[in-house]
């Protein structure tokens, strides 16, 4: 608004001395003007009144939580929750307050700019925005740096690795949100078909080939799951906003410039043409698809499998099972927590979110009730017959003191003890761009730009791949020029100042 209105106002002097004074129509476009920019601090007034109207009243002894009203939060927990504090001899007591989900990111803004929270979810990025790293630059978030020793119980809720991945110019505002499907990806050799032929496997996914036959029956052939992005995390690199940043190498180039992507799709190429690739295969799948697959997992129709270790992986017999690397995202802090700037209860806040993230006890009376009463456990997964809020563990980012509900979840047992043994692994690598976090403030379009290599991703499928993987590289690196050179530029400047 404060843009547009000197905008307006350069125009109208320039009209004026061009003029030599005013006439009815120069006249009238002051008065348009005038209108207009009333009309926006008015809709600006409005949207803020709109916001006051929604926030819960607080006592001196309420930890205000900002969610979006798209959050379920089950009252009953809520309220076990805040007896247990009570119980165990804690001041203060949790209560939320929803935001716009639509508006979230902008009224987010607001509240934390008015200290009107103590916690609150930081937003979600977008391909045209990095909402929560303006947050953070803003200094609307806390700084929790005083928080990251090896003494203190928050930071020891969560591995290096991750607590780098939400460093914002070298400094931590967020908690990070891990999610179930972080790392886990594997490979699997049947040795039913291939008996001992893979037990030197070292690791690298581009060598599957030679461990292939040339018969053509499903149990004979590669199959996969994964997305691009699952492989490029594999590599050691990353795809965010249509460009690969590679952790190891340290260069960001467009997807298809990225040697190890040429490599694989250059594999899947050969082995497609060849017989030896499921056809059911693909980065993009559709749902129909993806079921047929899942039964040929546990059918074990196939010699190889490049997928995530799960519950239906650890259970198939006559299999090898290996753990491949994965890299963590530098790119975390969308969907993360922080504790308002302006909050007079940082203290007890910060206590909170430690008793939340490290304590299971507290984290599943939020989520599911009280066992035996709300909830019960079965092969390791809750069993709630009163609505366990799977979106609350999500958004709050209590993955690590949750149970598995769903099938399909990644980890099945321990969610806790499995994180910390996946973070802490020597399959964990760190990229060399973790921390560095992208600005899109003042760069337009930038989703534009980020879906450029969109509909090239299963080229490989293609029978005259060669020619068209060096057209979709030089169409894309065309598309992509002024966005990387954009990063690039960030890229360097942020080197320099951490």
């Amino acid at each position: 608004m404060k843009l547009r209105q000197k905008l307006l106002t350069g125009t109208l002097v320039f009209v004026s001395i061009l003029m030599c004074g005013c006439s009815k129509d120069v006249q009238k476009q002051q008065k348009t003007a005038e209108t207009e920019t009333a009309g926006s601090e008015t809709a600006g007034t409005a949207e803020k009144a709109d916001i006051k109207e929604r926030l819960v009243s607080a006592s001196s002894s309420d930890i205000v939580w900002t969610i979006s009203d798209d959050v379920d939060v089950n009252e009953m927990y809520l309220k076990y929750f805040n007896e247990k504090l009570k119980e165990d001899g804690y001041n203060f007591r949790l209560k939320f307050q929803y935001l716009k989900e639509d508006e979230y990111d902008r009224e987010i803004r607001q509240v934390l700019k008015d200290g009107s929270t103590d916690i609150a979810l930081a937003g979600q990025n977008t391909d045209e925005r990095n909402y929560v790293t303006e947050l953070c630059r803003d200094n609307l978030l806390m700084c929790l740096d005083g928080q990251m020793n090896d003494k203190s119980e928050l930071y020891g809720a969560f591995e290096d690795p991750l607590w780098k991945s939400v460093e914002v110019d070298g400094r931590v505002y967020t908690v990070p949100n891990g999610i179930f499907a972080d790392g886990k990806y594997c490979i699997v050799f049947n040795k039913d078909v291939l008996g001992k032929k893979a037990a030197g496997f070292n690791g690298d996914i581009l060598s599957v080939n030679k461990y292939l036959s040339t018969n053509k029956t499903d149990k004979d052939k590669l199959l996969f799951d994964l997305s691009l992005e699952d492989f490029a995390g594999i590599f050691g690199g990353n795809i965010d906003y249509g460009m690969y940043f590679d952790g190891k190498t340290e260069t960001i180039s467009t997807v298809f410039e990225n040697s190890k992507i040429y490599q694989l799709e250059k594999l899947f190429y050969d082995l497609n043409k060849a017989g030896r690739i499921n056809e059911l295969c693909a980065f993009h799948q559709n749902s129909g698809d993806q079921d047929k697959i899942k039964e040929l997992i546990k059918k074990k129709e196939f010699a190889i499998l490049l997928t995530r270790r799960t519950e239906a992986i650890d259970s198939l017999d006559g299999v090898s099972v290996y753990d491949l690397d994965f890299t963590v995202n530098f790119e975390r802090n969308g969907g993360t927590t922080g504790i308002c700037e302006k909050s007079k209860k940082k203290e007890n806040a910060l206590q909170l979110l430690t008793l939340l993230y490290t304590r299971d006890d507290y984290t599943r009376l939020l989520l599911y009730g009280k066992e035996g009463q709300d909830y019960t456990v079965e092969n390791g997964r809750v069993v709630s017959g009163k609505g366990g809020s799977y979106s609350l563990a999500d958004v709050l980012g209590l993955f690590r003191g949750s149970l598995p509900t769903e099938e399909e979840t990644v980890y099945y047992k321990n969610i806790r003890k499995q994180k910390e043994k996946l973070y802490r692994s020597k399959n964990c690598q760190t990229s060399k761009f973790a921390g560095f976090q992208l600005d899109f403030k003042n760069f337009k379009d930038a989703s534009a730009y980020a879906d450029a290599e969109n509909g090239y991703y299963d080229i490989w499928k293609e029978s005259t791949f060669p020619e068209e993987y060096e057209t979709a590289k030089k169409t894309v690196a065309g598309k992509q020029k002024k966005l990387l050179k954009e990063v690039r530029r960030q890229y360097e400047t942020w080197k320099k100042n951490i």
